[in-house]
């Protein structure tokens, strides 16, 4: 497995999160999809369809993260992207200062 950092704008412009449709008014700019009821069955199905197009947002010491992948521990929220991550890469978004 390859461990991989990219910044923010990198993350945005590469693989494209797409906006959260059932809810106007989500977190990150609309993107973000909560972790239980019909948000976290939409990215089950995702998952399904193409597992590398899945992010967790985590929780790590107070500070959240996003990282490629389908996670549970400490998870806050998930993306999905248009674009997948590469096979055996694990990618980390840098915070944009």
């Amino acid at each position: 497995m390859q461990y991989q950092e990219i910044t923010e704008d990198e993350f945005y412009s590469k693989y494209k999160p797409i906006k959260n449709p059932l809810v106007d008014d989500a977190p990150y700019g609309g993107e973000m999809f909560e972790t239980y009821g019909a948000e976290y069955e939409h990215v089950m199905k995702a998952h399904k369809a193409d597992p590398l197009t899945v992010w967790t947002i985590s929780d790590c010491d107070g500070e959240l993260i996003i990282c490629s992948g389908w996670s549970f521990v400490n998870r806050f929220g998930y993306l999905i992207t248009q674009e997948p991550a590469p096979e055996n890469t694990h990618i980390e978004i840098l915070e944009d200062d």
